[in-house]
């Protein structure tokens, strides 16, 4: 089986990238109860520990906050000083820099991912967040002389390519750890999953749920169904909007996307709580065996964060611009 879930999680590591199209999905019209809280003690220890060690070679939301500052000023630092040369020293190098989503560490596999649900309006609710951050960041119409001095510093500029700005700003570990990570999510899958078992499973459980299209909806196809059928960005709360002021779409939604969770959790859950353990002892291996790698991973992380400072960036949002940076 294909797991779209895998495909889509795995670049959530990077960036967060959301798809924004109206839904006319009615709330209610499924029969499948919400899922709140199926986790035991033993599931919530496997995802408090995976969660430990990737993050400490992933990096955490603050070091991936840092890590979007270097990116940017990698990329625009030199255009900056050269508009700034030129007159503009309101040019802000660090409009365009990327702020990390939350990661769950296991939400590449198909069986022992998070049973506990969400995943996909909470995406969602974090590209609203990061928007906000950034909308003091946004330049406003630019001049004809301003639009001028673009082109001559453009042209004047050596440009950055993002494989070498993705390099300064990410450490190397933690590029080839990420993908063994995956690779051990994807082997745990096949030795204790049955992914004909749980594709006929969720064939049967989606049947209940109807879509508008009415369009049936299976274990391979039901992520991308709702990454094609998220709500406009303007129906998308942040994650501090209080819920009494969800608008209907955004409701209808997170309905869908419980009830589908709940199929989900229904054909995988045995496989999860039976081997729960093995997983919890390979992730355990996983930080043992590559102790010095993850240490290394660190102290790039370490060195990002110290990097960032320089450049003026303490965890605030807002612009960074005016700051002297350290070479």
């Amino acid at each position: 089986m294909t797991s779209a879930r895998r495909n889509l999680a795995a670049g959530a590591a990077g960036a967060l990238v959301a798809v924004v199209v109206s839904i006319s999905y009615v709330l209610g019209s499924n029969v499948l109860p919400l899922r709140t809280s199926d986790s035991s003690a033993d599931t919530d220890q496997l995802q408090a520990e995976a969660n430990a060690v990737f993050s400490r070679f992933n990096g955490t939301v603050e070091q991936r906050n840092a890590s979007g500052v270097i990116q940017a000023w990698a990329l625009n630092g030199a255009m900056d000083q050269c508009m700034s040369e030129a007159g503009y020293p309101q040019w802000d190098w660090s409009a365009t820099r990327n702020l990390a989503p939350r990661t769950n560490a296991l939400a590449t596999s198909v069986f022992f991912t998070d049973p506990q649900g969400g995943s996909y309006s909470h995406a969602l609710m974090d590209v609203v967040d990061a928007s906000r951050l950034e909308e003091d960041l946004r330049s406003e119409e630019l001049s004809e002389a301003e639009t001028e001095a673009v082109r001559g510093c453009v042209n004047n500029t050596p440009p950055t390519s993002d494989d070498t700005a993705s390099r300064q700003s990410t450490p190397s570990e933690a590029v080839q750890l990420r993908s063994e990570w995956w690779s051990m999510l994807t082997a745990l899958d096949a030795k204790y999953g049955d992914s004909e078992a749980y594709a006929s499973c969720f064939r049967d459980g989606a049947d209940q749920i109807a879509t508008p299209e009415g369009e049936q909806l299976t274990a391979d196809t039901w992520v991308m169904y709702l990454g094609s059928h998220a709500p406009a960005g303007s129906e998308t709360p942040s994650t501090t909007d209080p819920p009494s002021t969800y608008s209907s779409a955004w409701n209808a939604y997170t309905g869908l996307e419980a009830d589908l969770e709940s199929v989900d959790w229904a054909c995988r859950s045995s496989v999860y709580e039976e081997h729960s353990d093995e997983v919890l002892d390979a992730v355990s291996r996983f930080a043992v065996d590559n102790a010095a790698a993850i240490a290394a991973a660190e102290d790039g992380w370490d060195t990002i964060v110290t990097r960032a400072a320089q450049l003026g960036f303490h965890g605030q949002s807002g612009s960074l611009d005016g700051q002297t940076p350290k070479n």
